[in-house]
This record gives C-alpha cells, structure tokens and sequence, in this order.
C-alpha cells in the first residue's frame, strides 16, 4: 500500500530536513544556514541536534516507528503499558540520544521507572510528543470508526494524558487517515480533523487550554487577511507560535498543508525556516502531505541517506502495517 510508505518517508524525511534549526529563532536560522534548502548536518549552535549528521532524525520519527513497531510485535494490539517500555529500552540503549527526547515524554518515562502508576504519568504531558509520533495510527485505523479516538487515546496516554495533547493528536491521526484512505480535499480534511479534535476532549486531564480546532478557525481567518506569504507565515510564527506546545505545533503544521496545497517538500522547506519547534512542524505537515499528494517531490537520493543514517527500512514497516489497516 504505498500510500503507507509514503506518509512513513515523508514523516522523517521533514524530520531530518528540519532537525538542524530545531528550537531556533528565525534569526538564528537566518545567520547559521541562510536558508535550509537541502538535507544539512546540525549546527554547532544548535544545543539539541547540535551533534546530529545530515539525515538523521530525532524523536519525531523515533517515536513514530517505535510505535509502528509495537503494533507489529504484537500483531496489531496497541497498548500503553507496553509502548512505554518500548520507549524506555530505546533511551536506555542510546543514553547519547536522550537529549533529543522531549521533556514530557523524558518525565514519563522517569515516572514509570520510579513506580508511578500508568493513568497518572502522562497528566502533565501537554507538549506534541503525541501528536507527532500519532502518524501510526492514523495509517492502520479508520477516522470515521468509532474506536479511532480510542486508539489515539491509547497511544497518547502513557506520556501525554491531556485534552489538549489528545486532541491535537486526533486532529494529526484525523489527516493521516484521511489521505490514507483515499481522501484529497484539503478543507474536508481540515473539517474532519477539527470534528475528531473535538469529540476526543472526553479524553485527558483538561489544563485549561484553548480548543485546537476554535484557535485554527481562527488563524485560518486571518490568514485571509494576509498578503504575502511572508506575512502569514510571521502571523504563524509571532501571532500564534510555533513552539512545542501541542496547540502551536499542530495548528502551525495544518496551516503550512495548506499554503502549500499539500505540497510536501515545499511544506517541509518552510517548515524547517520558519522557527520554532521546526522538525515536528515539518514531520507532521510532511505525513499529512504524502498522505494526500505522495512524494513524488522528493528526491530518491534523500530518502536512501535518511535510510542509511539511521539504519531504518521504511519498506519493511509499510509492508507490515498493511497487515492490520482497517
């Protein structure tokens, strides 16, 4: 099912593009690289991927595929309990790595090996650590069932236990099962991913925030009113945020999908030079995009160093998801 494959490729493929501005300022970006037209090595300024090579990824997609993997391993079961552990043996067999773990999702895991119970360790996780590994479950499970959000729920929980981290994620899972299932309009998408948004707030430990799907309307509104696409990615970025807050992240990324018409590696290049938490922004806007247009646009060589660097095959999980999509 290729357009499995695709939303998998292009998940790391807008992860490795943006990793060496991640956490930079616009103005950082602009003085470090100029502008991030290509795969590049981090940047020696950059305190989080600093150390990174070119092509290699961060937690985006690690988390991602961890999640993909223990689906496979237990023959499409998704279970929180497990996927923690799965989590825990990654970062204790890359201790080097950890600093590329987001603090939500760092603090889960503490909690976990300190004894805390399961439905409590994610209650302050109010970051995108779920939205941006969510893209599994959006491939194998159909948005317009009703266990979807069941699923979300369950794959966000352990480390992200909130309504807004859920519901962000829903929105994410929305997109990616949409195009998946054949879906190529970009306001139905959008509609739907707002829908889901909102019925899953019966999820998670509510922190007061905004309503995702209310805050997108309204940066959607204004987007209209601006001009140049140096305008509105400014609104994106100083009017709303493209932090890894949850409400940030996922509104910026569902915004550049559609300046850019789902083009994927046009969204990922704006992504990865727009500042901010840019290699989640990017990964995400990149699944939702192959989801609906394929990646066509990018080219073959970037996908073989991104499988080289960090020994992934990305054949093996389109192939062994497929096995359980609804």
């Amino acid at each position: 099912m290729k357009a499995i494959y695709d939303v998998i490729v292009a998940q790391a493929f807008g992860d490795a593009f943006a990793m060496p501005s991640e956490q930079m300022t616009r103005e950082q970006i602009k003085r470090c690289f100029g502008s991030i037209t290509s795969l590049r090595d981090g940047h020696p300024e950059n305190i989080v991927t600093g150390d990174l090579k070119r092509a290699e990824v961060t937690d985006d997609t690690i988390l991602s595929l961890l999640l993909a993997k223990q689906m496979i391993d237990h023959k499409g079961r998704l279970d929180a309990a497990i996927y923690i552990q799965y989590i825990e043996e990654w970062m204790r067999s890359h201790p080097t790595r950890e600093n590329i773990i987001g603090p939500s999702t760092k603090k889960a895991v503490s909690n976990f090996l300190n004894g805390m119970e399961l439905e409590d360790l994610g209650l302050m996780g109010e970051t995108n650590g779920a939205a941006m590994r969510i893209l599994p479950i959006g491939i194998v499970y159909d948005f317009r069932k009703k266990n979807f959000l069941e699923m979300v729920y369950e794959a966000s929980r352990s480390t992200h236990n909130t309504t807004i981290a859920v519901s962000c994620a829903a929105a994410v899972a929305t997109c990616i099962s949409y195009g998946v299932r054949g879906g190529r309009d970009i306001h139905e998408m959008i509609e739907e991913a707002k829908n889901n948004a909102k019925a899953s707030r019966v999820y998670g430990r509510d922190l007061g925030y905004a309503k995702f799907e209310e805050r997108l309307d309204i940066l959607f509104e204004l987007l209209e009113c601006r001009d140049s696409l140096e305008e509105k990615l400014r609104l994106i970025h100083e009017g709303f945020g493209t932090s890894y807050q949850s409400i940030d992240s996922v509104t910026a990324a569902l915004a550049i999908v559609k300046l850019t018409d789902a083009d994927v590696s046009e969204a990922v290049e704006i992504a990865a030079n727009l500042g901010g938490d840019t290699d989640t922004i990017a990964s995400m806007a990149a699944g939702i995009c192959a989801s609906l247009r394929g990646i066509e646009s990018i080219d073959p060589k970037d996908i073989s160093a991104i499988e080289q660097a960090n020994e992934i095959d990305f054949s093996y999980y389109e192939r062994e998801l497929s096995v359980y999509v609804e």
